[in-house]
């Protein structure tokens, strides 16, 4: 496993990953992973109980790690509806490598990133941490 790149002060900052994906071993494999880099994550079965989700932290670094192809909801539509919400979150997409044109769309639109699945797990945490600290960014601005 890599060093974090996150400073000092960042390291001490909770910081939360929400994870939205159906059941299957490629979340369980994602939460995981990211349980035993001691990050806080919550995890969630649908598009519409991420978004109804009433402890969203808008003032706590988070990322949202999505599999891109998710029932009812396309990734293009997560990403409206996550600036549509305002909330102060990068996204990292993943998937397998029939949805590569999905994700390179998405990241055209606005995303962080798209995983390739299954993807290196320093990968991963450097795509974490490329989203953690946009996320800084963007609060420290929305804050000014």
């Amino acid at each position: 496993m890599s060093k974090s790149n996150l400073s000092n002060r960042e390291v001490n900052t909770p910081k939360h990953i929400y994870v939205l994906d159906a059941p299957s071993l490629e979340r369980d494999r994602l939460t995981r992973f990211l349980e035993q880099s001691s990050f806080q994550s919550w995890v969630f079965s649908t598009p519409s109980a991420f978004f109804q989700e009433k402890d969203i932290h808008q003032n706590i670094p988070s990322v949202l790690l999505s599999n891109i192809e998710l029932p009812n909801m396309s990734g293009l539509d997560i990403l409206e509806r996550i600036k549509i919400n305002q909330f102060n979150m990068p996204v990292i997409f993943y998937g397998k490598a029939q949805v590569v044109p999905q994700g390179v769309a998405a990241v055209k639109q606005g995303a962080l990133n798209f995983l390739l699945m299954p993807a290196d797990e320093d990968h991963i945490l450097h795509s974490i941490e490329d989203g953690l600290n946009l996320s800084l960014e963007l609060q420290s601005k929305s804050s000014v």
